[in-house]
């Protein structure tokens, strides 16, 4: 009988390169159960062929022949160096199909040891210029497969502050962060503060005048250092929001860098988005945002010049959402990874800072999906769509439609929630084997 590969469980499917570990392949359903005295052959093949075998790529595999165990098969295995593998079983018969051909993936110990968490630093709510409450907005990420996101309202800090409050004593496992998107003027500047503890706009508002002198006379000062063509008024008004956004404990984050207003003309020039860029006064930037295929291209294609010319810069995929119903508005456009070692913001930070994360962008019209930045978390990140997140999107789903029967009032949605508390934990432990 031919059996479907999603009729099987492979766990753990992530390994720690150069160690042996054990592998249980198992079936879900008697009918895909391996038969009891049929011997199956099992073949190891890496997606990076060895410098020995290059030329002969039926030499760069490993075959081993395996009983079942109550159905299942289970091997002990050393994956070597970072990659994926794939795993082909069949009968270890003549002309016998394949009737399991899955994936899996070693990595070296820094990436192995921590967990991906998809999320959004950049979204609005009705409070601003977008359609859903708040806690709608919490509710629908979580229902679309996100482990955490920020709500970052137009100069206000208040809703996030609002949306948490919300789901206080409610066990559910996104974690939601207070948030803003820190304005001046309504200038160009355009700055996220990600999980900050208090309101930059609120220090601002109805002190315009006076800090639009010092940010004037910051600039004077600074001419000096910055290129002449560089604006320097703002560059000093920039920095200070930076830093303000570091005095609250926030993460700043330079929002769209390559967006086009509806004059056709970029929102920062590029010799802004440079300067900023080397001289280090945000602490990521959008590489993916809610906008346009040609906006995103250009924003990636300044990244990867400036990483080309030896710059370190963390990247975050943030969909600027101002309603999540449908895809509608840029939800879920874009989204971030991070590779944590837990989803507590302290965590999440230190994962993007130090260049373990990564921007994924979705193709509106396909919904195929793109993983953006360093090389080897695309290549992992590539792996993770297609074997991990589906599942834990599924038991995302659930949570975020009882967390909205529980914003609605309905009776039993808290006690639902914790029935449902923390099913994705449990799956990631036995998907990364930790």
């Amino acid at each position: 009988m031919k059996i479907d590969k999603n009729n099987y469980a492979v766990e753990p499917r992530v390994f720690l390169c150069g160690k042996e570990s054990t592998v249980t392949v198992r079936p879900i359903g008697k009918e895909a159960a391996f038969e009891t005295g049929v011997r199956y052959r099992v073949e190891l093949i890496p997606e990076e062929i060895t410098a020995s075998s290059w030329m002969i790529k039926e030499a760069a595999k490993d075959t081993l022949l395996l009983t079942p165990e109550e159905g299942s098969l289970r091997f002990r295995y050393t994956f070597c160096g970072e990659q994926e593998w794939t795993i082909s079983v069949r009968r270890d018969e003549e002309g016998a199909d394949v009737c399991l051909a899955t994936s899996v993936y070693s990595l070296e110990e820094d990436l192995y040891v921590r967990t991906p968490y998809r999320g959004d630093c950049h979204s609005h709510s009705c409070c601003s210029d977008g359609r859903d409450t708040p806690a709608l907005v919490a509710a629908n990420y979580r229902r679309a497969g996100y482990d955490f996101m920020a709500l970052t309202d137009h100069s206000r800090w208040a809703p996030s502050d609002s949306m948490i409050r919300q789901y206080e004593g409610v066990p559910i496992d996104i974690r939601l962060f207070h948030g803003e998107e820190v304005h001046f003027r309504k200038s160009r500047i355009h700055i996220v503060n990600f999980g900050g503890a208090r309101s930059v706009n609120e220090m601002i508002i109805g002190n315009e005048d006076a800090y639009e002198e010092q940010f004037r006379r910051e600039g004077e000062a600074l001419k000096g250092t910055l290129p002449v063509e560089v604006d320097a008024t703002e560059y000093a008004a920039r920095k200070w929001i930076y830093e303000q956004i570091h005095a609250c404990g926030g993460l700043a984050i330079f929002a769209h860098p390559c967006w086009m207003m509806n004059t056709r003309q970029y929102n920062v020039p590029h010799n802004m988005s440079e300067a900023v860029l080397r001289t280090g006064i945000y602490d990521a930037m959008e590489l993916v945002t809610g906008q346009s295929v040609q906006e995103n291209s250009v924003q990636q294609a300044l990244y990867y010049e400036m990483r080309a010319q030896g710059l370190k810069i963390p990247v975050v995929g943030d969909s600027d959402s101002h309603g999540t119903e449908n895809f509608k508005r840029y939800f879920a456009w874009a989204q971030t990874i991070v590779f944590a070692m837990d989803c507590e913001f302290e965590s999440l930070c230190e994962g993007i800072r130090s260049l373990y994360s990564a921007a994924i962008e979705r193709e509106v019209a396909t919904g195929e999906l793109r993983v953006h930045g360093p090389l080897r978390l695309v290549r992992y990140g590539n792996f993770l769509l297609q074997y991990y997140f589906p599942h834990h999107n599924d038991l995302c789903l659930e949570e975020g439609l009882q967390m909205q029967n529980y914003i609605l009032g309905e009776p039993g949605a808290k006690e639902a929630l914790a029935r449902l508390h923390g099913r994705t934990a449990a799956y990631a432990a036995r998907f990364f084997g930790r």
